[in-house]
């Protein structure tokens, strides 16, 4: 939702609505910026942040209507590009996103969203080559952007660069890191022909303590027979991972440790 570069300054109007839109006041954004395309609807900057809130939203159809109508009256905002290009891959139109962005780029090699968004097409269209060359380039533009080398660590770890992948994944996890370049960076440290085993053990250690603990409700005291008999306790396991997956490998070493006179039985 940033004012558009090269475009007139917006009068007032816009600023109240930009500033209600930062303030994360949806629904008075949207009215305002609507009140302005109703004495201008020819107007860039109303029509791609109107887009944003209806993307949010998740009114699609509405926000893909609005970017169409902003790239009409301007064909070379990359903004509008690349906000339609992000709304394609997220409803799956990978394919159809790369043209867009790839013209986008082209405008202006150093916008840092663009390449950003066009290597995650290429990454999803398995272009990973040119995924990884892109990104580089992204990260070379911001070496703090997080999504970035997260990104660009998929992009690696697709063509089968393990070690470039864990590189990259680790300069993600300096920056804003995250749950998702956390588990990634274990996952790819398991196909590491090196095979980091403290190091995997210390960052899964770390992971449980950042994002799993918190979730986890107050522990509970079991007795070592269940109502006075000499009954078993069953415990049971639900994960969508029990298959070739880190979570199972570690969780295979657990059952492996349990003693057969521990007086319970585990369930998957």
């Amino acid at each position: 939702m940033n004012r558009p570069a090269g475009l007139k300054q917006q009068p007032a109007a816009y600023e109240r609505a930009l500033a209600l839109h930062r303030a994360g006041k949806l629904e008075e954004a949207a009215q305002a910026y609507r009140k302005i395309l109703e004495k201008n609807h020819t107007s860039i900057a109303a029509l791609n942040n109107l887009g944003l809130i209806e993307k949010a939203k998740g009114n699609y159809d509405e926000a893909l209507k609005l970017y169409d109508r902003a790239l009409l009256y301007k064909p070379d905002y990359i903004d509008g590009m690349v906000n339609k290009g992000n709304l394609l891959q997220i409803r799956g139109k990978h394919v159809d996103s790369i043209p867009l962005l790839e013209k986008a780029v082209s405008l202006n090699p150093k916008h840092l969203n663009a390449k950003i968004t066009l290597g995650w097409g290429y990454i999803m269209c398995n272009q990973n080559v040119a995924a990884a060359k892109t990104l580089e380039e992204a990260c070379a533009l911001d070496p703090s952007s997080n999504t970035a080398w997260q990104n660009l660590a998929t992009a690696y770890y697709r063509q089968g660069l393990v070690d470039k992948s864990i590189a990259a994944g680790k300069e993600s996890l300096k920056r804003l890191g995250g749950n998702t370049s956390h588990s990634n960076l274990i996952f790819t440290l398991h196909f590491s022909p090196h095979f980091y085993m403290q190091e995997i053990y210390d960052l899964a250690l770390d992971w449980e303590k950042k994002y799993a603990r918190p979730l986890m409700p107050p522990k509970a005291s079991w007795p070592q027979k269940v109502g006075g008999s000499d009954k078993r306790l069953r415990v049971g396991f639900i994960s969508a991972d029990f298959r070739k997956h880190p979570v199972s490998y570690f969780f295979a070493s657990m059952l492996e440790a349990r003693k057969p006179d521990d007086n319970w039985d585990p369930i998957l």
